[in-house]
């Protein structure tokens, strides 16, 4: 990666790192990988926020959490306890998955919460 110059679309893609089996060695490598193409975020779950932040620390790409990851399925209050666990461990940024259910069947219990006014 070293010398490698940073592709025009890098400052728009977010690189992502969500294997099921995931270590910290992955979550190193998804961050120098990062930081050495530009690219505008590195994606994790909440678990490894805070090790991806002292990784790419602030000045580097945005660090964002997902929620409710892969599928959507968690109740509304652990969906906000997952993304307020995830800003404070210092994520940037929060992805959250809606129940994709809900979503196909058009009832949007899961998301009218957030949306709301």
């Amino acid at each position: 990666m070293a010398g490698k110059k940073p592709h025009a679309l890098a400052p728009f893609i977010d690189h992502s790192c969500l294997r099921p089996n995931l270590k910290p060695a992955d979550v190193d490598k998804a961050c120098a990988e990062a930081l050495a193409y530009g690219f505008r975020g590195v994606v994790v779950p909440g678990v490894a926020v805070g090790h991806a932040k002292k990784r790419v620390g602030d000045a580097g790409p945005k660090v964002v959490a997902v929620v409710a990851f892969p599928h959507g399925t968690s109740a509304i209050e652990v969906k906000a306890f997952e993304a307020m666990s995830a800003v404070a461990a210092g994520a940037d940024e929060v992805d959250y998955v809606v129940s994709i259910g809900e979503f196909l069947s058009s009832t949007w219990r899961s998301i009218a919460p957030w949306t709301a006014g």
